[in-house]
């Protein structure tokens, strides 16, 4: 009955479990940005890393249950114009990336308990020190943790090229593309890392280029579409 109510074979609980993972996913991509650009010991500092972890752990439990729904629909039938070799890339990038995310979160934990940091979820609870403070551990679990959020900044990158390419080649975009939810989850996190990338010393430059991004964006929809409709008049007339 699920793979009767859409096209793409999604559920309604997977295309709602997508688009949370997306919304949640944004707001710690914007966190990430924010937390290293205040001060060490402010409060704030320690308010935003309290929601981090918060939206951390459930990004956890939403991506288990994503994944558990992602086995179940097997096999996904490709959207009308990805070809099969289209499709496979479209559903490995999303699928990385919710592994990812699935790892990350048990490794942000341990990062914060060994560095002796209070692990406060919002303003809701405080999860108990189970680790004692070790260098080392932090150190490792630290590194692990940056390198996993850089390379699921290349998979956002590899996914927002892929659109690119399949809207100008197939007609297929970042909405029917890839999995519910995840296109723009990956254009949202490309758009907060062009931001970031340039806004070190002042935000005005971060906000140029996105503007740029957003106008680059705009002239590739405008030529898919435009490539669309020759495509579409080249059949009518049996070109």
């Amino acid at each position: 009955m699920q793979n009767a109510e859409r096209p793409t074979g999604y559920g309604r609980t997977s295309v709602i479990l997508g688009w949370t993972i997306a919304v949640l996913a944004t707001g710690m991509s914007l966190l990430t940005t924010r937390l290293p650009r205040t001060e060490k010991t402010s409060l704030l500092r320690e308010d935003l890393r309290s929601w981090h972890y918060l939206i951390g752990i459930l990004l956890f439990a939403l991506v288990v249950w994503r994944l558990v729904k992602w086995v179940q629909e097997r096999p996904m039938p490709a959207p009308a114009g990805l070809t099969p070799a289209g499709h496979r890339w479209a559903r490995t990038l999303p699928f990385a990336v919710y592994l990812l995310l699935l790892l990350n979160a048990p490794v942000g934990f341990l990062q914060a308990q060994f560095e002796g940091l209070t692990v406060r979820l919002g303003p809701f609870a405080t999860l108990p020190e189970v680790l004692a403070s070790n260098h080392l551990g932090w150190q490792f679990f630290g590194y692990f943790h940056s390198a996993a959020g850089f390379v699921s900044l290349l998979l956002m990158t590899a996914t927002v090229l892929t659109a690119a390419y399949l809207w100008l080649r197939r007609g297929v975009g970042l909405l029917r593309a890839f999995a519910p939810g995840f296109g723009v989850q990956a254009y949202c996190a490309f758009l907060n890392s062009v931001y970031a990338l340039n806004s070190f010393k002042a935000p005005e430059p971060g906000v140029r280029a996105v503007i740029v991004a957003l106008a680059i964006s705009l002239a590739i929809w405008g030529l898919g579409a435009w490539l669309q409709r020759r495509r579409r008049e080249s059949r009518r007339f049996g070109g």
